[in-house]
């Protein structure tokens, strides 16, 4: 029997804010939660990382999700979602990018 994968879940802004930490993964189950849409071309981006994430051995644990949803309502329903997803490790943009380049 094969050992399960670590169940990891990117948060970002934006689809194509998710690219990078995706691409920086091995042998995870990934999943990806965004707060709101980013255009054909963000999702598109975010889908090739994520098709080469899996020819590196990660499995995609779900359809990256946007929250979107109504004003004022984000924190709730980001909780709803990492209960749905169960993630065992969260992976989140540095706010800094001095720091992080």
């Amino acid at each position: 029997m094969t050992a399960a994968l670590p169940r990891v879940t990117v948060v970002v802004a934006k689809h194509r804010d998710a690219v990078p930490l995706v691409a920086a993964q091995r042998a995870v189950a990934i999943g990806v939660i965004c707060s709101e849409e980013d255009g054909k071309e963000g999702r598109a981006a975010l889908d090739r990382a994520l098709a080469e994430a899996e020819a590196r051995g990660c499995r995609v644990a779900h359809a990256p999700r946007t929250l979107g949803g109504q004003r004022g309502r984000g924190k709730e329903s980001l909780l709803k979602e990492f209960h749905e997803v169960r993630p065992q490790r969260l992976l989140v943009q540095d706010p800094d990018p001095v720091r992080s380049g």
